[in-house]
């Protein structure tokens, strides 16, 4: 479990590296992860991310493949 918001701030990444939105807040096992505005409608469907009107969606630990000094790369 970690602690603090240590993440805040940092680019979030799928596993082929597309950029995809930042971290907003962290939470025992999750992250909050604020999309990019600039992703497709398509590409946010893939991830779940489609629902109107939503400004952050939850990123569990178990689907996080790395963590780097600047981005959370997603597996």
């Amino acid at each position: 479990m970690r602690t603090g918001n240590q993440q805040v701030g940092k680019r979030v990444v799928d596993s082929s590296g597309e950029a995809i939105g930042w971290i907003s807040g962290e939470e025992d096992d999750r992250f909050y992860v604020e999309p990019d505005p600039d992703i497709s409608s398509s590409r946010r469907q893939e991830l779940g991310w489609d629902r109107p009107q939503t400004f952050h969606f939850v990123v569990d630990d178990r689907d996080v493949a790395a963590i780097t000094d600047e981005r959370v790369q997603l597996s």
